[in-house]
């Protein structure tokens, strides 16, 4: 009786002990994949890439956390990982490099996430050459593996420097998915002009552009702040492969003072291209476009050679943008249809256009949207002028007149009814005032 006691009792030490080791080694796992990284912190590996150097095996991938106020490395990531970079102080981290390089990270398989991180061009003493050559941060080169790319309160900065290649913030050449969320892009300022771009991207499948601001940039290049360019030898929109379909979705951002001198928007550039009867989505709305201008329009320039992309524009605000037009037709948007919908003609190509502003406001006098569309064999040119105020101002508007006009009523009505009850007082008032003269002159007559 004793041995079987004794039995269930190991049998039982033996499984909780197992389920305790499972979820020490759970952790520890966990724990392996936290990494800190200082070049001034004892006990810190010094560099991203040495951590990559370790495996791990936590499928949320790597946790790398920067110490240091300032990070100089050059990264290239080519390992099917997760991996999440990002400065824990209060204000980002300032990543740069010191010796010549194309980028600071070349990203061409995985995923990254890049987060409280402030990217900066530097030049070397004699400013003969600027760090990086070109861009920031490469994804893709391949259609093989597309990486994907998270950026969240980051920070990058251009430079006057001029080069005789065009210098850009984040440059995608191939890629599955892109997020650029909440983050600041800065120019030079409106003083100095720069060769430098925001971004530039090309063959993507998915692109999230949200709540980002777009600033300050006085651009002598052929490239806008922001340009989406879908171009390889299948003829994709805006994707990487013949079969995929794409979805940009650009909302709640920011672009002030965005000015080009030699391209066709200050902003922002969306080229689509044929998609295979793919129905490709692409959403720019609520985003405000203040103070831009290019040689055709201010705020966003966009070519579609596919009749099969669905498209949205809605509750933009446009202030300020400008063209070198001196009528200033086409001030807010250019576009451009090469291929429409079927539905489409030119019947009814003024209403679309309006439908897929609504929301929309400009301050522009008129014609600030300028439309040209292939209908059917016949080619259309025109522009429409979005309202000054937006539905729910006009709406609000009525709201508080109609409220006025009540209140006014009620005032008159209130007023009339003073007025009456003073008007009857002092009537009743006379007409006691008489009787009672009456009364007093009986009395004094003699019997």
């Amino acid at each position: 009786m004793s041995i079987v006691i004794l039995f269930f009792v190991t049998l039982t030490f033996c499984e909780t002990f197992s389920h305790l080791h499972q979820q020490f080694a759970q952790k520890s796992v966990n724990d392996f994949c936290q990494f800190n990284v200082s070049q001034n912190v004892p006990g810190s590996f010094h560099s991203i890439d040495s951590v990559l150097n370790h495996a791990c095996l936590d499928p949320e991938g790597y946790e790398i956390s920067l110490l240091d106020s300032d990070h100089v490395e050059y990264l290239a990531v080519n390992m099917n990982q997760t991996i999440f970079i990002g400065g824990i102080n209060i204000k980002p981290t300032i990543w740069t490099f010191n010796t010549l390089r194309r980028e600071i990270i070349n990203l061409q398989q995985g995923n990254i996430t890049l987060e409280n991180i402030e990217f900066q061009f530097s030049t070397n003493q004699n400013k003969s050459f600027i760090i990086p050559s070109h861009q920031f941060i490469l994804v893709g080169s391949d259609k093989v593996h597309l990486p994907s790319l998270t950026v969240h309160q980051c920070v990058f900065r251009s430079h006057s420097y001029k080069h005789s290649d065009i210098l850009v913030h984040i440059q995608v050449e191939q890629a599955n998915k892109a997020v650029i969320d909440n983050s600041t892009f800065l120019g030079a300022g409106q003083k100095k002009v720069q060769y430098t771009s925001m971004m530039d991207i090309n063959n993507i499948s998915e692109l999230i552009i949200t709540n980002s601001r777009f600033k300050d940039a006085l651009l002598n290049s052929p490239k806008e702040a922001v340009r989406i360019y879908g171009n390889n030898p299948n003829n994709s929109a805006l994707s990487i492969w013949s079969g995929l379909e794409i979805r940009t979705e650009i909302t709640g951002n920011k672009f002030t003072n965005c000015q080009a001198a030699q391209s066709n928007s200050g902003a922002m550039y969306i080229k689509d291209f044929d998609g295979n009867e793919k129905y490709n989505e692409i959403i720019v709305s609520n985003n405000t476009f203040d103070s831009n201008k290019g040689n055709l329009t201010g705020a966003f320039f966009f070519v579609s050679y596919s009749q099969y992309s669905n498209y949205s524009f809605v509750n933009n605000i446009f202030i300020s943008n400008r063209n070198s037009n001196k009528s200033g037709i086409g001030q807010d948007a250019y576009l451009i249809f090469s291929q429409t919908p079927k539905d489409w003609s030119l019947d009814n190509i003024v209403n679309i256009i309006m439908y897929l502003f609504k929301g929309s406001i400009s301050d522009a006098k008129k014609d600030s949207v300028y439309t040209s569309a292939y209908l059917k064999g016949q080619q259309y040119y025109g522009s429409i002028t979005l309202p000054n105020k937006s539905n729910a101002e006009v709406f609000n508007n009525y709201v508080i007149a109609a409220v006025v006009v009540i209140i006014f009523g009620i005032a008159v009505f209130l007023v009339e009814i003073i007025y009456f009850r003073m008007k009857k007082h002092k009537q009743n008032i006379g007409t006691a005032q008489e009787s009672q003269y009456l009364l007093m002159s009986s009395q004094k007559q003699p019997a």
